[in-house]
């Protein structure tokens, strides 16, 4: 039985893992946390990824914690709705799942974790090919032979540092991003509300326990990120004067638990090397503008155990490259494209945003929607 190492026991890594398991394979995950990889925020499953999530058997469960999310709307800075949308038209004849993204590897991991072997706190301090294994040592001093070792770790990957060196590089969008959860000051109640302003943005939305889970995007071409409690004063810097609804928001943060990072597309020359694959973020990061990371993470990942068993490892994992950049290339590009839609850098660009937002009509937000979700 052939076995394979995963690194990350996120979304790519849990899924990759219970399709090999199901196709004949050993998988052993690690995860160099203590625990499975939470926080984030609302995600949209949709399209191919709906339908392997389905096969795969957890689709049910994620059902279950469905957001219920039932409309949207778009404000400017001074409340002024801009845009609104009913998710039964949006959504009309397209699958799709609205769930916090936490909530995806929660229910991965308790389908994974009886039957396959996930080791935590453990990490990759070296890989060495070979042409029949992998050979990988490990922070615990460990060393074992691999068939397949596929790097599921996400943008900030140190693993793909050692295997890829000198392939890959990070495209900063120059904005930085930040989640976190608050009472709900904003009265929403089955909404997803955003508020627009020139260079900066808050999205907010329902929470299952009866909160709501905020996530702000603003201008800045620092590569630090600051830490612990500056994060907090880091966001009243960037927001503060802005829309009334996210002064409100802000009144109610607290520096513990905000997830804060730079937004950076992943430039691959190369997923894969020997017997070494990137999925996911590790190898394509489309950042939250696509709206379809977790997608292409479940997607990519089934694709992936569906290629080596068809057609072997080293011819498998070729093919999966080659098949997964005709459909997340093009993704990729129109994904940095939206960055000057979602936040405009000069008034010009916010002024043609809000007005087409306000006049144009409804349904080709609707199309392009539909079609958003429905190439993943």
């Amino acid at each position: 039985m052939a076995r394979v190492l995963i690194s990350g026991a996120g979304i790519a890594g849990l899924t990759a893992a219970l399709w090999l398991q199901r196709y004949g394979f050993e998988p052993v995950v690690i995860e160099r946390a203590p625990h499975p990889r939470g926080g984030g925020y609302l995600v949209s499953l949709s399209h191919f990824a709906y339908q392997y999530a389905d096969e795969l058997g957890v689709l049910k469960a994620m059902q279950e914690r469905n957001m219920g999310i039932t409309h949207s709307s778009y404000h400017d800075m001074t409340g002024r709705e801009l845009l609104a949308l009913d998710y039964q038209r949006l959504f009309a004849g397209v699958d799709v799942l609205q769930i916090m993204r936490d909530d995806v590897v929660d229910v991965l991991y308790l389908q994974a974790k009886s039957d396959i072997q996930i080791r935590f706190n453990e990490s990759i301090e070296a890989v060495t090919e070979a042409s029949e294994a992998v050979q990988v040592e490990f922070a615990s001093g460990q060393q074992e032979h691999f068939d397949l070792l596929v790097i599921a770790e996400g943008q900030n990957s140190s693993t793909r540092n050692l295997v890829f060196p000198n392939d890959v590089s990070l495209d900063y969008l120059d904005l930085h991003c930040a989640a976190m959860r608050i009472p709900n000051t904003l009265g929403l109640s089955h909404k997803f509300e955003t508020h627009m302003d020139q260079g900066r943005y808050m999205a907010a939305f329902n929470t299952p326990d009866g909160g709501l889970g905020c996530v702000f995007v603003w201008s800045s071409a620092e590569r630090q990120i600051p830490a612990g409690p500056d994060k907090l004063s880091a966001l009243e810097a960037a927001f503060r004067g802005s829309a009334k609804a996210i002064d409100t928001a802000l009144d109610s943060a607290s520096a513990e638990g905000i997830y804060m990072d730079s937004l950076k597309q992943v430039n691959a020359s190369t997923w894969h090397r020997g017997r070494t694959i990137l999925i996911g973020d590790a190898a394509h990061c489309l950042t939250l503008f696509s709206g379809r990371g977790a997608a292409a993470a479940i997607a990519g990942a089934t694709r992936l155990a569906r290629q080596v068993k068809q057609s072997g490892i080293v011819e498998g994992i070729r093919e999966f490259e080659t098949e997964s950049r005709k459909i997340l290339g093009p993704i990729q590009h129109q994904t940095k494209g939206a960055v000057r839609w979602y936040v405009p850098q000069t008034r010009t660009d916010r002024w043609l945003r809000n007005n087409g937002m306000r006049f144009l009509p409804n349904r080709l937000f609707e199309q392009y929607f539909k079609m958003k979700y429905s190439n993943v």
